[in-house]
């Protein structure tokens, strides 16, 4: 991220493979929700970015609320988290 009023651009609706969680490999769902602001890095094959912010259950998925650089601020992208194949996928839902 460059700034804190600005986020990376990401494809809406594509799935990213999440890398780490808090700097770790993510082993169960509750590794989302272990830290007031939890820290995930996601990939796809033409981008890695980094989303801070606060999450929850929704049922066996996470949303993560991202916020600004510090994660902390005003929402500015939801985020989805599922068990995938072989891991977990974040999907950003789009507002519209």
């Amino acid at each position: 991220m460059s700034d804190e009023g600005t986020i990376d651009p990401v494809a809406s609706g594509a799935r990213y493979t999440v890398i780490f969680v808090n700097e770790r490999e993510p082993a169960t769902i509750d590794d989302f929700l272990s830290a007031a602001i939890v820290d995930i890095t996601i990939a796809s094959t033409h981008q890695q970015v980094t989303i801070r912010g606060s999450a929850r259950h929704d049922g066996e998925a996470v949303v993560v609320y991202e916020k600004g650089k510090d994660g902390t601020g005003k929402d500015m992208r939801t985020w989805r988290i599922d068990r995938g194949v072989g891991g977990f996928e974040a999907r950003e839902l789009s507002a519209y």
